[in-house]
């Protein structure tokens, strides 16, 4: 399988966004018509979606508290319901 460089992929992603037909981008690359069409697919695939947390999974800071209290024997209720009243509680209660 023929490799293209990192210079003719970048190359064939900028004729991809001008709008450039494939007989263009095949002239332009000298590698065969197969390796070039799949330079073009990935070019034209989209990246990876943004990850993002769960609303319901603890943050660090959370997850410290959560420790800390439990290192100073504090009971499970008491660190649920936090120091002071100042954690935010369910939406649901």
């Amino acid at each position: 399988m023929e490799q293209i460089t990192d210079e003719e992929r970048a190359q064939i992603a900028a004729l991809v966004a001008e709008g450039a037909p494939f007989w263009k981008i095949n002239d332009e690359i000298s590698k065969s018509r197969w390796a070039v069409a799949r330079a073009i697919r990935r070019a034209k695939r989209p990246g990876p979606p943004e990850r993002k947390r769960s609303p319901l999974r603890l943050s660090l800071d959370e997850r410290e508290e959560i420790s800390r209290g439990l290192a100073a024997g504090e009971s499970f209720r008491t660190i649920a319901n936090g120091s002071g009243g100042t954690r935010r509680r369910c939406a649901g209660r």
